[in-house]
């Protein structure tokens, strides 16, 4: 299944809880850092933005992105691996 990078700044503290509650929705996503996540979805990243664009305001970030390989990168184990199980040839 596509993996997804999501990145957002809300300017708001309210925007930013209800983003990550959207992400938090999906059965399979990982937190980089506070605001990037991966998410294993067959949404298309244009619908995840339609769900997500009604929590942000004008002054606002958010972008969406496929990740596919090649991809490099380095963190905790436990995020490396669960990578490599949804990236099968990530290394």
């Amino acid at each position: 299944m596509p993996m997804r990078l999501v990145t957002y700044e809300p300017q708001n503290p309210a925007n930013k809880k209800a983003i990550k509650n959207e992400i938090k929705a999906y059965k399979e996503w990982r937190e980089i850092n506070e605001s990037v996540y991966l998410i294993v979805t067959a949404d298309p990243p244009k619908r995840m933005y339609a769900r997500m664009k009604k929590h942000i305001d004008d002054d606002d970030k958010l972008y969406i992105f496929n990740i596919t390989q090649p991809a490099a990168g380095t963190g905790p184990d436990t995020l490396n691996d669960w990578v490599k199980a949804n990236l099968p040839s990530w290394k």
